[in-house]
């Protein structure tokens, strides 16, 4: 919570990891409002993440367009979708977002 502006501006986990919240959340208003926009901002902000974290995971995989005329381009190429983990990779993409939303990205 930012004191100054009385605004939540994200959450903490147990773990200590931080999640920002797409929009800040407004504490000047009635509890009733603002708990509210908070459980808004709080389901927003895990969505988010699962979403980032799961894009993330699949980013060394080739991209499939979204054109046709591309895509039988794409499909006539010998493409390797075979998925190769080298532990580096796989250490740094779990340790770089939260653990929730690597565990949910699987």
């Amino acid at each position: 919570m930012n004191s100054a502006s009385r605004r939540i501006v994200g959450m903490y986990s147990k773990e200590g990891e931080f999640i920002n919240f797409p929009n800040h959340v407004d504490t000047s208003c009635s509890p009733e409002m603002w708990l509210s926009n908070l459980e808004s901002e709080m389901k927003n902000a895990v969505k988010s993440q699962v979403y980032f974290t799961y894009e993330a995971m699949d980013s060394d995989m080739p991209k499939v367009p979204l054109e046709k005329a591309d895509f039988n381009k794409w499909l006539s190429k010998d493409i390797n979708t075979a998925r190769t983990i080298d532990e580096v990779s796989l250490l740094h993409w779990v340790s770089s977002w939260p653990g929730q939303a690597t565990y949910l990205s699987c």
